[in-house]
């Protein structure tokens, strides 16, 4: 696991010394939980060391953010939203992710559910209202779904491939279950071919990574409890 507190800088507090790097992004004091770190939606990130999520198959990842930030990508291009935790390598089904805010909403794409198909969800619930929001995206082996503020939420999910967008309907988890690839993630933005993409502005707090999915449980402990 990584734990990434950004009261003062991007090290690791898990005690696993997996030290990110801060590209741009600056602590404030105002953070959920002591200080967090500022994103201008330009060009700010941080960069995961790619050993932390690199073969994953079960894994999650919880922050707090908070924002006021509502752009949104056309369907067509389901990954491009700005990205608060996310990876892009190109290609369907290339063992991917991102977790994202389309339209101040929270969304995921991921690569994981087979050679040639990327899925992507999208849920109606707000999150860029200018408060704080505990966002948690748990990937058990065949599965994914997110939690918002504790709750598990559902969402519209496309299937995409070489012949265009399939919608699945209305669903609370999607059908993941390949490993995550070699290429890192980054935080406040999408590493794209290990480029920063699709970057968020506000604040992120907190942000966990567990080689594991969390229980429901936990999830809503993490957003009741603050930490």
């Amino acid at each position: 696991m990584a734990l990434y507190t950004f009261d003062k800088d991007a090290s690791d507090a898990s005690g696993n010394g997996h030290h990110a790097t801060a590209k741009g992004a600056k602590p404030v004091s105002e953070g959920k939980l002591g200080g967090a770190f500022a994103f201008d939606g330009t060009a700010d990130h941080v960069v995961v060391p790619a050993g932390v999520t690199k073969g994953l198959t079960w894994f999650s990842v919880a922050l707090w953010c908070k924002t006021a930030q509502s752009a949104a990508s056309p369907r067509s291009r389901f990954w491009s939203n700005p990205t608060l935790v996310g990876v892009s390598t190109g290609g369907y089904g290339s063992n991917d992710f991102g977790l994202m805010l389309e339209n101040g909403k929270p969304a995921y794409f991921h690569g994981l559910y087979g050679e040639g198909a990327d899925i992507s969800w999208f849920s109606s619930a707000a999150a860029a209202d200018g408060n704080w929001h505990h966002v948690a995206l748990v990937n058990q082996g065949p599965r994914m779904m997110l939690y918002l503020d504790g709750e598990l939420v559902r969402g519209e999910v496309l299937l995409h491939g070489g012949s265009g967008a399939t919608s699945l309907g209305n669903q609370a988890q999607t059908a993941s279950g390949s490993s995550l690839g070699a290429a890192g993630v980054f935080i406040g933005a999408c590493s794209e071919s290990g480029s920063a993409a699709y970057h968020f502005r506000g604040l992120i707090d907190d942000v966990r990574i567990w080689s594991r999915a969390l229980t429901p449980e936990e999830a809503r402990a993490l957003a009741t409890g603050g930490g």
